[in-house]
């Protein structure tokens, strides 16, 4: 299951017709701090999404999807180096 919008901050905004209430408006482009459950654990990464104020809901275009893919990947592998066990050596 997936948390969005645990922190949000407005990066900029565009005036647009958003898919979202099907009106041209201005529609914020938001970063935030998302989390997910893996195996049982919280892990937390950041996003990027559009977000109409006027429905209270988010959306990823294309490029934003491949941005935060990656950013939740990179945390998934943050979160593994963490549990390797270190070499005494």
């Amino acid at each position: 299951m997936e948390k969005r919008g645990v922190w949000m901050k407005k990066l900029g905004s565009e005036v647009k017709y958003c898919i979202l209430c099907k009106e041209v408006h201005e529609v914020d482009i938001v970063e935030s701090i998302d989390c997910i459950e893996y195996k049982g654990e919280e892990i937390m990464f950041n996003a990027i999404y559009e977000y109409c104020r006027k429905s209270h809901r988010y959306m990823e275009n294309s490029d934003m999807v491949r941005k935060n893919r990656i950013s939740k990947e990179k945390a998934l592998d943050r979160k593994h180096q963490l549990e390797l066990p270190r070499d005494k050596g």
